[in-house]
């Protein structure tokens, strides 16, 4: 009788902790799927610049709006909106203008144009751990068509900010095939390490950009591979971060078919 009692309850004892285990097991699994299913690919973000007119006179001013949206969401927390203004085809300086935020995911600059000549204007859009950097064209005066290259071209394989130095480099460009794209940045003679890059890509009649990372291969080597579906002229920037810098330089690519 007492070996029949012990059996019992030792029985009652496995059978517990059987149904702890199988319980523990399904909270596992369950939670599992609820994080799979809760985690979302954020929508980039999207940038339209709006400006009065486009074409000025010598000493008007114009008021330039970026518009910064997410989906359907007008973004109001921007870390960063700054306008870059430069002269085309010049060699001349670029003017860093920041934005002030409105309303609805506005932010606006007044500028004034003292020189005839054409400029472009970069909205440069930081917000939500994402970049964005569309840009636009407007007309002073009357400016005379001027075909002088500079080092701002899309043509440099390379870009250096002070003693900041970005190479560029990629494999043949053939449509369909992943392509290894590389960025090797150096300051003051030192490779740059521990920052994030990304490579943003968007083709010449396209409004959507991707955004891809880039991984540090090896010190100051950053790689990342990105296939093109179709042949065309496309746009790269590199962009660099760390607590220290914040930079970016863009290439004209040209895709070709096998």
């Amino acid at each position: 009788m007492g070996c029949l009692c012990l059996k019992m309850r030792l029985l009652v004892i496995f059978t517990g902790v059987l149904v702890l285990f199988i319980s523990a097991c399904n909270n596992s699994t369950n939670n599992g799927t609820n994080v799979n299913q809760e985690t979302e690919v954020p929508k980039i973000i999207n940038v339209e610049i709006e400006i009065e007119k486009n074409q000025l006179e010598v000493g008007e001013t114009v008021k330039v709006d970026a518009i910064v949206t997410q989906g359907n969401e007008a973004v109001e927390d921007a870390s960063d909106v700054s306008f870059e203004v430069f002269e085309k085809d010049i060699d001349s300086d670029h003017e860093m203008i920041v934005g002030e935020h409105t309303d609805n995911g506005i932010y606006t600059i007044q500028k004034t144009f003292e020189k005839e000549g054409t400029y472009i204007i970069v909205a440069h859009v930081t917000a939500r751990d994402q970049h964005a950097m569309p840009r636009t064209e407007l007309k002073v005066g009357n400016p005379v068509a001027n075909d002088h290259e500079t080092e701002h071209s899309h043509e440099h394989d390379g870009h250096t900010e002070g003693n900041l130095t970005i190479d560029f480099k990629h494999d043949e460009l053939i449509s369909g095939k992943p392509i290894l794209l590389d960025a090797q940045p150096v300051l003051e003679g030192n490779p740059v390490v521990d920052s994030m890059v990304k490579f943003e890509i968007w083709g010449e009649h396209e409004s959507r950009h991707e955004f891809i990372q880039a991984e540090e291969v090896r010190d100051g080597v950053y790689q990342s591979t990105f296939q093109f579906e179709e042949e065309g002229t496309y746009f790269v920037v590199v962009h660099l971060q760390n607590e220290e810098l914040h930079e970016h330089i863009e290439h004209e690519l040209t895709v070709k078919s096998e």
